[in-house]
């Protein structure tokens, strides 16, 4: 479990805590944890949270990890303006997401993913993401495609 915390929930915090410019580029950050297998491990985190339906203990700690995890990525709204009630919202909307798309084991084309990267930008922070924002964010996300 140690690993497993050290390994996932630290570096969402830490990728949460990157400098970014704006909103945009800072939900990038977050997103490059669900990209590179170094930074963040589905497979692990998806063991753990199984784990957990049958153990209290382990649940007490996926829990925490939760708490942690949506903290961080409420604080890096928050730091872009948003208003703590907004930033809790859109943090457990972007979390909460990102850790279904995971449970569901979708599927596709990292073309199709980054097709719609603008999209959901716009879903998740309600402002444009600039043509650098995403260019980068998309070579980013092509350099780990094979991952998936």
């Amino acid at each position: 479990l140690d690993d497993w915390e050290a390994r996932n929930t630290r570096n969402i915090v830490a990728q949460c805590e990157q400098p970014a410019q704006t909103i945009t580029e800072a939900v990038g950050n977050f997103f490059k944890c669900f990209l590179n297998p170094d930074l963040f491990d589905r497979g692990l985190d998806f063991a753990v949270r199984e784990w957990s339906r049958r153990d209290g203990t382990v649940r007490q700690r996926i829990d925490q990890a939760d708490r942690e995890r949506l903290a961080a990525v409420t604080q890096m709204f928050e730091r872009h303006g948003f208003t703590p009630y907004e930033a809790d919202v859109r943090a457990r909307i972007l979390y909460y997401m990102q850790l279904g798309y995971h449970a569901l084991d979708v599927r596709e084309p990292m073309k199709a993913r980054c097709d719609r990267l603008a999209g959901y930008l716009k879903g998740f922070t309600g402002q444009e993401a600039s043509d650098e924002e995403l260019a980068d964010a998309i070579a980013y996300a092509f350099r780990y495609k094979d991952s998936q």
